[in-house]
């Protein structure tokens, strides 16, 4: 790793633990058929995509989950959603620190502001200050517009970079 000057973390599945199948479980409680074909991590209903792109609102979002469920209060779809959401374990908040010591960091995540307002929330302010400010750079999908694997979100990254990091940008994966 003695070349490499920068790292790329994702948040979902990496940093963050998340069950997807909490949130289908939910969605199949609120009467949404078929359940795992309408959101899972391998395939999902395009109304997801749009979300984490910031192509549609939140309220887009919960409209059209109720249209697929019928009689679900907004404040049920966004438990529902935001079931999958787990802890984030103090090992790897350890990592990221002992790393900023030596790389510049970089969060790119498919994410949504449903997502993050939870996120924050369960964290709390200060530690999700704490956390955010370990990177050099957070990009949330939602707010970037462009999904991974998606070139164009890891171009933006490559843009804020000095010219003489391009080919030093590493990406972690711990799936």
């Amino acid at each position: 790793m003695k070349n490499i000057k920068s790292i790329i973390f994702d948040l979902g599945g990496v940093l963050l633990n998340i069950s997807y199948q909490n949130t289908i479980d939910e969605f199949e409680k609120l009467g949404v058929d078929n359940s795992s074909a309408f959101y899972s991590k391998k395939s999902q209903t395009n109304i997801f995509n749009l979300l984490e792109t910031g192509e549609i609102s939140e309220n887009e979002l919960i409209r059209e989950i109720q249209s697929s469920c019928k009689s679900a209060t907004r404040k049920q779809i966004i438990f529902a959603w935001n079931s999958m959401l787990l802890d984030l374990p103090k090992n790897r908040t350890n990592l990221l620190e002992n790393l900023k010591e030596k790389y510049q960091l970089f969060l790119l995540s498919n994410t949504n502001s449903i997502h993050i307002k939870e996120f924050k929330s369960r964290l709390g302010e200060e530690k999700y200050l704490k956390f955010y400010n370990l990177f050099d750079k957070v990009y949330y999908s939602h707010e970037i517009g462009f999904r991974k694997p998606n070139k164009e979100a890891f171009q933006i990254i490559l843009e804020f970079c000095s010219f003489s990091n391009i080919f030093s940008i590493f990406y972690f994966i711990f799936c």
